[in-house]
This record gives C-alpha cells, sequence and structure tokens, in this order.
C-alpha cells in the first residue's frame, strides 16, 4: 500500500511540474479532462515496472526511461484517441537567439511528437523522484 501511493504522489508532483514545463494538451468542454489524463499518465506508472519484470525486460535504469516513455506514449495515444476528453496539439517553437552566440532554428512538432515528448518529460521528473525515494529506502533496508 505504501509503494501504491508513492506511486500516485510521485505521478501528481511529476504531471504538475511536467503541466509547467510543456503542456500541449487540449481539453473537451467537460471539467474531467485532466483526471482522465492523470488517470491515463498514472497507471501505465504504477504497472509498468511490474510488467517489464515479468516479460524480462531491464526495470531499471536508460533503458527502463525508453521502454517508460514508449509505454506512456502509447497510453495517452490511445487515451486521446478513444476517450476523447483530450487532445493533443501542434506546437511550434520560434528561433531563439541567445546574444548572438547560439541561435536555434525553428521547430514544429506533430501531435505525436507532442505526446512523445509530453512522457519523455513525466518520465524524467518521476524516473528523478522514483530514484531518490529508491535509494533511501534501500538503505534503509541495509540497516535492518
Amino acid at each position: 500500500m505504501k509503494a501504491i501511493l508513492r506511486y500516485l504522489f510521485f505521478s501528481l508532483i511529476a504531471f504538475y511540474f511536467t503541466q509547467l514545463l510543456y503542456f500541449p494538451v487540449e481539453f473537451s468542454s467537460d471539467n474531467l479532462g485532466v483526471l482522465y489524463l492523470l488517470g491515463f499518465v498514472a497507471v501505465p506508472t504504477i504497472f509498468s515496472r511490474t510488467f517489464l519484470k515479468i516479460i524480462r525486460l531491464p526495470n531499471f535504469g536508460p533503458v527502463f526511461l525508453l521502454l517508460n516513455t514508449l509505454i506512456h506514449s502509447i497510453s495517452l495515444y490511445l487515451g486521446s484517441y478513444f476517450i476523447k476528453k483530450f487532445t493533443f496539439n501542434d506546437q511550434d517553437f520560434p528561433n531563439f537567439d541567445l546574444f548572438g552566440i547560439i541561435t536555434t532554428p525553428r521547430l514544429s512538432l506533430n501531435e505525436y511528437t507532442s505526446i512523445l515528448v509530453f512522457s519523455a518529460i513525466y518520465c524524467f521528473i518521476f524516473g528523478f523522484l522514483y530514484f531518490i525515494s529508491w535509494s533511501h529506502d534501500k538503505d534503509k533496508r541495509r540497516k535492518k
């Protein structure tokens, strides 16, 4: 129970910071769209590590981060396709010039790339939070 609550709490924190950094989502007229989106993000977070352990794929490290991003991207795409409570928009980022030293090109992301970037940011933030909490739990177990 403690682990599930930790996953849900970390999911809320990661979702909040992802929403601050990058949020290409548009909701329908229903006010529950945010809860549906949070559900489609939190449920794969809870079950992805266990699922990857069962089929003997990496459940930690950079490969896990890539697989977890793929799982979340598929979940968000299917959720937006079937539920229709939220949709992902195309994003356009203009040129950025930093004192004439660095100039970035204009960047356009379509719907699928927006989903991928959103889930990558979410998975990275969640992985960081999980890594911080996991290292402390591991030390506590060694002392017992």
